[in-house]
């Protein structure tokens, strides 16, 4: 590994980490003021892609090995889809649920 693929790493790794602390924080804080649930559960879910993603994309830059590469890459894409089925329930929460969506 040369020095420039080590500096990358290493702003890769440090901006992975800045994500996830900033996400969990997130979290918590949602967590703590748990005050709507039926909004946030969604939410939760949807700030869990951060770290998540920021993760395995690291992991995938990082380590050359393709099965491992192809197994983060399938979990990530997994929760993915599950983020944006919980995106859009949320936006359905937000219009005042189904019925009052198709009336208008």
């Amino acid at each position: 590994m040369g020095a420039a693929e080590f500096i990358l790493s290493l702003i890769a790794g440090l901006s992975t980490i800045f994500a996830c602390v900033c996400s969990f924080h997130l979290i918590y804080m949602h967590l703590l003021n748990y005050n709507f649930p039926e909004y946030q559960v969604y939410i939760v879910r949807i700030l869990g892609m951060v770290p998540i993603y920021s993760v395995t994309s690291f992991l995938s830059l990082v380590d050359r090995d393709t099965n491992r590469s192809l197994i983060s890459d399938l979990f990530r894409d997994c929760y993915e889809s599950f983020v944006i089925y919980n995106f859009l329930v949320l936006l359905i929460h937000f219009g005042g649920g189904e019925r009052s969506l198709v009336y208008y």
